[in-house]
């Protein structure tokens, strides 16, 4: 059975996503990136507005634990995913770098 894969990138939006008390009142931009394999149909725009609901609405302290509750909630909603990466940048957060954190997760 042939495998697909979902990319998505220049995926931005504005979310309360961080430890540090400035970031706990104002929203920062957040950049994901997600590479997704797939057995069978699998709707990308579901998928994107998943991840973005997620960070907004659950406002994670760390980016570790929003990876690991994103990628279990997508396989959760769409059991047809085999593989998925997640990058999670915070753009932002220091003005001279940009932050990020990965995390794969492959599924049987």
């Amino acid at each position: 059975m042939e495998e697909f894969e979902i990319r998505l990138e220049d995926f931005t939006f504005y979310a309360i996503i961080g430890v540090l008390e400035k970031e706990r009142k104002i929203p920062q931009k957040v950049e994901v990136e997600a590479v997704i394999r797939y057995k069978e149909w699998l709707d990308y725009a579901k998928v994107a507005q998943f991840i973005k609901n997620s960070i907004q609405t659950q406002q994670f302290f760390l980016l570790e634990d929003a990876l690991k509750t994103l990628l279990y909630g997508l396989k959760e909603k769409f059991p047809q995913i085999t593989f998925a990466k997640l990058t999670l940048k915070k753009p932002q957060i220091l003005d001279y770098v940009t932050p990020s954190v990965s995390l794969s997760l492959k599924f049987s």
